[in-house]
């Protein structure tokens, strides 16, 4: 995620959203628009675009992971244990590809 402000000045608009619910700005959002820069030559982005003609790679549940891991690096996810079953088959999938 792209943006000029830190992952700590997010958490704390959200807190100060939150503290004044009811009185936010017209469209409620917590945050401003984001922006997700991919890199088309980073070896995962090019690895993901290789399997979306494979079902068998899974491409979508790791389009998701990447998605979120950007958002948890920009601080934007607060609490990420939902990704866990998802985290888990990823692992699982990747040792059995190596068995």
């Amino acid at each position: 995620m792209t943006d000029h402000e830190s992952g700590a000045m997010r958490r704390m608009m959200k807190m100060v959203e939150q503290a004044n619910s009811g009185r936010s700005g017209e469209n409620g959002n917590d945050l401003p628009p984001q922006n997700l820069e991919i890199n088309p030559s980073h070896p995962l982005i090019v690895e993901l675009f290789n399997a979306k003609d494979n079902v068998n790679r899974n491409p979508h549940t790791i389009a998701e992971q990447l998605l979120d891991n950007a958002l948890m690096a920009a601080g934007l996810i607060e609490d990420p244990r939902y990704m866990i079953p998802r985290l888990n088959n990823i692992l699982l999938k990747s040792l059995k590809e190596d068995a």
